[in-house]
């Protein structure tokens, strides 16, 4: 599955934008496996773990602080929303 299906479901995607293929997507670091797509619920809490176990890209709610990752960060409007789709 890639990344945009699930941030950009009905919008056609951008020259030069670079979508993530991924295994699955989780919310729930002890469910997370290497190349799942870590959706935070909780701010930034569980995001270092995340990263830990291979996760290859980061959802977050827009105003939630963060410092730089090694990994992909995509901040929207609403993460379980996201999820859900």
């Amino acid at each position: 599955m890639y990344l945009s299906q699930i941030l950009f479901p009905n919008e056609t995607i951008s020259h030069g934008f670079s979508d993530i293929l991924f295994e699955k997507p989780c919310a729930d670091t002890r469910e997370l496996s290497k190349g799942d797509v870590f959706f935070s619920e909780n701010g930034a809490s569980y995001i270092t773990e995340a990263v830990e176990k291979g996760a290859c890209a980061i959802v977050l709610d827009a105003e939630t602080a963060l410092s730089p990752l090694a990994i992909p960060v995509f901040r929207v409007e609403n993460v379980r929303k996201q999820y859900s789709l």
